[in-house]
């Protein structure tokens, strides 16, 4: 028997509407007002949902409405005071997307003051006034600030809405031949999305549960388009199952359409898997991890475009203080700069040397200016002083292998030094003339970053750096909280100084990695990413 280690299966098997004129019936037995008139009789009660909106985004046709937005400390839930004339007809607490019903035992009043404050303060966010008494314009899906008309109730006794109570009916059966741990249960409404599953639990092979959803169908969208999503991990090597089923039923005329989706996939073999294809932002964790580099100090910017190896001429009247150069190992033919007056290779040359002896000097070595041993690939600064005219040896211990001499007078027309130029061995990669500085060794920031691609609390607690840098980012417990879609945190920086020339001419590519994990909050799902990053050279 092919061994299925998680396999789950998941079904909407009902919808019923829950409403006192509805009981037993069924969603698409739910009813449209074509023209979202609120009712031609006089008002005495309104439900409104709360969205937390500016007073611009109002929309009604109520020619007294008035609408102020204020300053305040709004977050989370808000009260709600609506007034008249000394009466209180609200003092409400409501959450996004939460109701509050506003009535009167006749009419409404033709003028009503709604103030929002945060739940625990007096600081006014909002304050606007409406006439809700039916004598002025007056609609389903009215905006009046922060504020949208749901149903309307008039003195006759009649209901106008676009909410219906309904209870959401589903199977989730283990199909494999092995327990596995139902680790996430989640519905969409319209795109709302909701946790069903507080913890993990285990389900053995062929176990079916039935789970009931209460929720509320907004017939005013048109549509319903309810979504469930459930997940499982195998209990020995935690890959993980997916399966999801959906109902969408459309409003849009007096016999409602009802469509199951989506289709199932054809049986596979046991070779194949197949998931069903879902919406990244539902993933109950969907982490993105990135890497940023950016040059620094004058000039800088980001590395794609800005790290280039130096040409510059030297052209200052001032003779250069420091030079730097860089050993390539070169012999000294086809060097063809103005600057180089001479160039010797003694007993075989400097080629396939990864260590020598750099000595450089006045033209005739009296004073000597730097006397180091230098690696292959090796960029160092010379510190000169004298006329300019300088003379340099390198040497495989006591046994001299090259002798360069040069003229880095930038006054004199006829010795032009550019940077780049070969000089025997050495390149010259840099220089400073007091004037122009420039340098074949540039400083990155290489920055670390975690983006929240769901719309779900995720905890990303591992954020390791590979490469060509080794770093744990996030040690001892440490931990970064995304909140919200599209949260971008920062995990660290790391600066470092690079050699232009030695990225530039080596055949390895220069590779930084970030890998990175967390889990969402609400429950064990795991998810991780990895990204790499090359580092070029413009020449």
């Amino acid at each position: 028997t092919f061994e299925k280690p998680c396999d789950v299966q998941v079904e909407i098997i009902d919808c019923k509407l829950k409403g006192d004129d509805y009981i037993g019936g069924s969603c698409d037995d739910v009813v449209v007002v074509p023209d979202f008139a609120c009712s031609n009789n006089e008002i005495a009660g309104l439900t409104f949902s709360y969205e937390n909106s500016s007073c611009h985004e109002s929309d009604n046709s109520q020619d007294d409405f008035k609408c102020e937005d204020f300053e305040c400390s709004e977050d989370g839930n808000v009260r709600v005071l609506c007034e008249s004339g000394g009466t209180v007809f609200c003092n409400c607490t409501a959450e996004e997307g939460g109701l509050i019903v506003i009535s009167s035992i006749l009419v409404l009043p033709d003028s009503l003051v709604c103030t929002v404050y945060p739940e625990e303060s007096d600081e006014k966010c909002q304050q606007f006034t409406l006439n809700p008494s039916g004598d002025s314009s007056l609609n389903l899906k009215d905006k009046f600030g922060s504020l949208v008309v749901e149903t309307c109730d008039d003195t006759e006794g009649e209901r106008t809405t676009c909410l219906f109570d309904a209870e959401f009916t589903y199977t989730i059966t283990n199909s494999g031949n092995s327990t596995f741990e139902l680790s996430a249960v989640e519905s969409s409404n319209n795109g709302n999305v909701k946790e069903l599953l507080s913890e993990s639990f285990s389900m053995d092979s062929g176990q079916v549960i039935q789970v009931s959803e209460p929720s509320r169908i907004d017939a005013c969208a048109g549509y319903l388009e309810q979504t469930i999503y459930v997940e499982g991990n195998g209990q020995e090597d935690r890959k993980a199952c997916l399966d999801e089923d959906g109902l969408q039923i459309d409003f849009g005329s007096q016999a409602p359409s009802v469509t199951k989706f989506p289709t199932k996939a054809p049986t596979l073999s046991p070779t194949e898997t197949a998931y069903p294809t879902r919406n990244p932002e539902d993933v109950p964790c969907n982490i993105s991890a990135l890497i940023e580099c950016s040059v620094e100090g004058s000039g800088g910017g980001p590395c794609a475009s800005n790290l280039r190896l130096p040409t510059v001429q030297c052209l200052d009247e001032m003779l250069p203080s420091q030079l730097e150069f860089i050993f390539t190992g070169s012999e000294c033919s086809g060097d063809t700069s103005e600057a180089l007056k001479a160039c010797m290779d003694e007993n075989g040359g400097p080629r396939g040397k990864q260590n020598v002896k750099v000595t450089v000097g006045d033209e005739e070595l009296k004073e000597t200016f730097f006397d180091e041993q230098v690696a292959l690939g090796t960029l160092f600064t010379v510190p000169v002083e004298g006329n300019g005219k300088l003379t340099i040896e390198i040497r495989d211990g006591l046994t001299l292998l090259q002798t360069v001499n040069l003229d880095t007078n930038c006054e004199n027309d006829n010795k032009q030094m550019f940077t780049s130029e070969m000089f025997g061995a050495l390149q010259l990669t840099g220089f400073d003339n007091g004037v122009q500085s420039p340098s074949g060794k540039a400083t990155i920031t290489l920055s670390y970053f975690v983006v929240n691609e769901n719309r779900y609390k995720t905890i990303v607690n591992t954020a390791v750096v590979t490469g060509q840098q080794t770093a744990n980012l996030l040690p001892d417990s440490e931990f970064v909280e995304l909140l919200r879609l599209g949260q971008k945190e920062i995990l660290g920086d790391i600066v470092e100084t690079i050699n232009l020339f030695q990225v530039a001419g080596s055949s390895e590519i220069l590779s930084y990695e970030l890998e990175i994990e967390g889990s969402a909050a609400a429950n064990s799902y795991v998810c991780s990413d990895r990204i790499s990053y090359e580092l070029g050279v413009l020449q």
